[in-house]
């Protein structure tokens, strides 16, 4: 009797240690993955306040992010977010922290013992684009380029900085309304590169800065520009400043107008256009238009002549009509002159048959 009592004492562990590893979770049971939502976490530029919302942590528990390159790599704390915030005794937890300036960037929220999906950020990176434009435009556009300007001198112009609406329609950037904008000018000093004040702004609401009143030769001089997007942390972002691919800006003197400018019919068929001509070392061509209705100009261009010349037949006329010219000099810069010099002729009637 005493040998069956202490039998069935001795199984008493072994069953014991068999319901324990029955009730202990197989190879394939995971912990329960919390639910987690980031607003923005795409098309923001890194370092916008973010919005977070997680459900389903331990309750009660101190949480910090984690982040990862790739959905294989593996999950490395965020240094600077020790700690977010304490889930409730539900395991919610919503809390405001800056997005990561990378794009296909992962990241989590992590407790002791709980951690949340992983959201994958898709940052705008900050980009500004210059351009250069007459305040008071002349009649020829003046030869400028994404990267290259051509400023007149004693001319004033306007730069314009470019913060969101860039040639790809795909790559628009978020407005940061009221964000200071410097234009800078660079120097060079003891072989020691500066960028000095120019110019200061604000974006706009369609993300542009201007800068006017910039005389060609005085405070727009020649050299290398760009633009310094200001460090902004309104609303909780925390942007850093940014600056532009440098804009170089070359000084020109436009050419001088031709003299005396006449025209004369020769006949029904032809016209001649004589001039003459200032000392000017910034000549290169001479461009001449034509027209039959209203003033000539650059839309209607019939010949281009070397800088030189005092004389050019329009033999391409027909009679009985007044033409319309316009001679613009140009120089070897492609800058026209301001204001072409106008003259207009009227060819005679064609000779009949026969007539004298």
């Amino acid at each position: 009797m005493n040998r069956k009592a202490g039998t069935r004492l001795t199984w008493l562990p072994v069953l014991g240690l068999v319901a324990l590893l029955f009730s202990l979770p197989g190879p394939s049971a995971e912990a329960r993955v919390a639910s987690l939502s980031v607003t923005p976490h795409t098309g923001a530029y890194g370092g916008t306040n973010a919005h977070w919302v997680v459900d389903g942590l331990p309750a009660s528990q101190k949480a910090w992010l984690q982040r990862r390159g790739s959905t294989t790599s593996a999950w490395a704390d965020v240094d600077n977010s020790f700690y977010v915030g304490t889930t409730n005794a539900r395991g919610h937890l919503e809390f405001d922290f800056p997005t990561p300036a990378m794009n296909a960037v992962y990241m989590r929220v992590v407790t002791k013992g709980g951690e949340s999906e992983g959201v994958a950020f898709s940052s705008k990176h900050q980009d500004a684009q210059l351009s250069l434009a007459e305040q008071s435009p002349a009649e020829a556009d003046l030869p400028q380029s994404v990267a290259v300007g051509v400023v007149v001198r004693g001319e004033v112009f306007t730069f314009k900085a470019d913060t969101a609406n860039l040639d790809d329609v795909k790559q628009k950037k978020p407005v940061l309304l009221g964000r200071d904008v410097t234009l800078q000018r660079r120097t060079i000093a003891g072989g020691v590169v500066t960028w000095t004040t120019v110019a200061t702004d604000q974006v706009d609401r369609d993300g542009f800065a201007d800068f006017p009143n910039l005389t060609g030769g005085a405070n727009l001089s020649a050299g290398d520009y760009r633009v310094r997007l200001e460090k902004w942390t309104q609303d909780g972002d925390n942007i850093g400043w940014f600056v532009s691919f440098p804009f170089d800006v070359s000084v020109v003197d436009r050419p001088l107008q031709v003299l005396r400018l006449a025209a004369a019919a020769t006949d029904a068929y032809s016209v001649k256009l004589t001039w003459a001509l200032p000392a000017d070392p910034n000549r290169d061509k001479i461009v001449i238009a034509r027209n039959t209705g209203g003033p000539a100009n650059l839309r209607q261009i019939i010949a281009t002549v070397p800088g030189g010349s005092t004389t050019y037949t329009d033999s391409t006329v027909w009679p009985s009509t007044n033409f319309k010219y316009a001679v613009y000099t140009v120089s070897s810069d492609g800058v026209y002159v301001r204001e072409p010099v106008r003259v207009d002729a009227t060819t005679p009637a064609a000779r009949q048959r026969g007539e004298g």
